[in-house]
């Protein structure tokens, strides 16, 4: 079973006081690789943030619905996405997954907010995994140069 997703606690014991931005919910950290179990009320949202260090990296965020239907709203620019203010989602029944690349337009490094929607009440699973795109630089060969064993033989 999975960990607890981390959860705002004041060191007195108290929950967080509400945002200083009115209607904004701070976004629970998620680390790269790591699963952690959620809840959501029926018609609310949790929101986590997952940083992407550079622009060579994918990001791959995996909802598991353990009851319930959990929907992924993502977004790099609105901390608190949701059904109508978003840049990728994924709504379908149960599980969801969002898949983002370095080629999308939208997709720049930094901060990505994630808001998981409750169509019911909702326990889940949510992971974000950050991975490093594989580079590959290819040198043009110029014209009439062959391979150089090709060259030598027929030179001899």
């Amino acid at each position: 079973e999975a960990p607890p997703c981390a959860s705002f606690v004041e060191p007195s014991g108290e929950p967080p006081p509400k945002s200083k931005v009115e209607g904004k919910t701070p976004a629970l950290p998620l680390m790269s690789g790591k699963v952690c179990r959620g809840h959501v009320a029926q018609f609310a949202y949790q929101y986590y943030k997952v940083v992407v260090p550079t622009k060579s990296m994918t990001l791959n965020v995996t909802v598991e619905a353990l009851s319930g239907d959990p929907d992924i709203f993502v977004c790099n620019r609105n901390t608190n996405p949701n059904q109508k203010h978003h840049t990728w989602s994924s709504a379908g029944m149960g599980s969801d997954e969002v898949y983002l690349e370095p080629g999308d337009a939208n997709f720049y490094p930094g901060a990505f907010y994630i808001g998981i929607y409750g169509a019911y009440d909702t326990e889940y699973n949510v992971l974000a995994e950050i991975e490093r795109q594989e580079v590959v630089v290819r040198h043009p060969t110029p014209v009439g140069v062959r391979d150089g064993m090709s060259a030598m033989k027929s030179e001899i």
